[in-house]
C-alpha cells in the first residue's frame, strides 16, 4: 500500500520503470545509484550501493507520512 514509483536514469533523464514514460518534474540530477525522494519532493535517502527492497521499505516505513498511512493499510492476500 505504499505510494512508490521506480525510475531509471538514461542520459541524465529519468523514466518510469513501469511504462518507460519520461519523468519531467524532477529538476535536479541525482548522482547516486539509489535515491529515495519523499512525497514532498525532497531527497530522503541516497546511496551508491544497491540493497534489498526490504531495507528500503523499512526506511520508508519510518517516514512520518508513511507512519500515518500505515494506520489505514489493508493486508494483501
Amino acid at each position: 500500500n505504499r505510494k512508490i514509483e521506480f525510475l531509471y536514469k538514461k542520459k541524465n533523464e529519468y523514466f518510469y520503470l513501469k511504462n518507460d514514460k519520461k519523468e519531467d518534474s524532477l529538476i535536479y540530477v541525482l548522482p547516486y545509484k539509489v535515491s529515495l525522494i519523499g512525497i514532498d519532493g525532497f531527497l530522503k535517502f541516497s546511496n551508491n550501493e544497491i540493497e534489498s527492497l526490504e531495507k528500503y521499505f523499512l526506511y520508508i516505513d519510518q517516514m512520518p507520512i508513511r507512519k500515518n498511512e500505515k494506520k489505514f493499510d489493508k493486508l494483501c492476500n
